[in-house]
């Protein structure tokens, strides 16, 4: 992740409240912010949020922060 430019897809528990935890994490260990979902899309996420490894509930766009 750290050379990669421009938006990432991952894996995500919650863009709600719930969230908050793993996004401020996220930000903590590799600067990458949670920029925003997918528009309507069909894709249905997979597999387990890529910060606290509960089961994920969206897809969603990371950035590096600068």
């Amino acid at each position: 992740m750290a050379s990669h430019k421009g938006f990432i897809k991952v894996p995500f528990c919650s863009t709600g409240m719930q969230g908050q935890g793993c996004a401020e994490t996220l930000k903590e260990k590799t600067t990458y912010d949670v920029c925003g979902t997918p528009f309507r899309s069909p894709e249905k996420p997979k597999g387990k949020c890529i910060i606290c490894g509960e089961p994920a509930g969206e897809i969603v766009y990371i950035a590096k922060s600068i």
